[in-house]
């Protein structure tokens, strides 16, 4: 089925929101709300942690859905989920851009174990694999002089990713030391 959204501009989509002169992505994907997910997830009916699901982006979140499918989207409740999940095994790398690429220059072992290909000028290349094995490709850039986490993401994909310091740390808790003290 294709989307009414294909070829469109981003901001002329319902998965980019600009609030406070900013422009936010909506992320959305489907999910199989099934017996096992309900297993897996807690799931409430109410915001259980503002610092996770913010106002602002719940608010946004409700708007890209009731656009997407249903103006009458109001009547569908919204449910907060969340999964712990304790990955003590897997490095993650702390830093500035600048620090975190030269880091992985000189160390090209911690580039190997989180699933990076390649260096860019402003990012890397990842390589991973999806849960049917096929191979995955993706280029990341990290914007200068920003504090970033390098990290394995485990999911649908298995590959190397980044986000900003910031959002990861509203995502997860990081245990162990960054690769610099900024």
């Amino acid at each position: 089925h294709e989307s009414s959204w294909n070829g469109q501009k981003y901001g002329n989509t319902p998965f980019v929101d600009r609030y406070e002169g900013k422009y936010y992505l909506i992320q959305t994907w489907p999910i199989r709300y099934n017996e096992t997910f309900k297993k897996d997830f807690k799931i409430d009916k109410t915001n259980p942690d503002p610092l996770a699901f913010d106002k602002a982006a719940v608010a946004a979140f409700k708007a890209c859905i009731r656009t997407m499918f249903d103006p009458d989207f109001n009547k569908i409740p919204i449910r907060y989920c969340s999964k712990e999940s304790v990955r003590d095994k897997c490095p993650c790398y702390v830093g500035t851009t600048e620090k975190l690429l030269a880091y992985m220059k000189e160390h090209t072992e911690a580039m190997r174990e989180v699933g990076i290909k390649e260096l860019t000028e402003t990012g890397f290349v990842s390589i991973g694999e999806t849960k049917k094995g096929e191979p995955v490709e993706k280029a990341f850039d990290m914007a200068p002089e920003i504090k970033y986490v390098i990290y394995q993401k485990v999911g649908w994909e298995t590959m190397a990713c980044c986000k900003p310091w910031e959002q990861f740390a509203n995502e997860a808790e990081f245990i162990g030391q960054p690769i610099d003290d900024d």
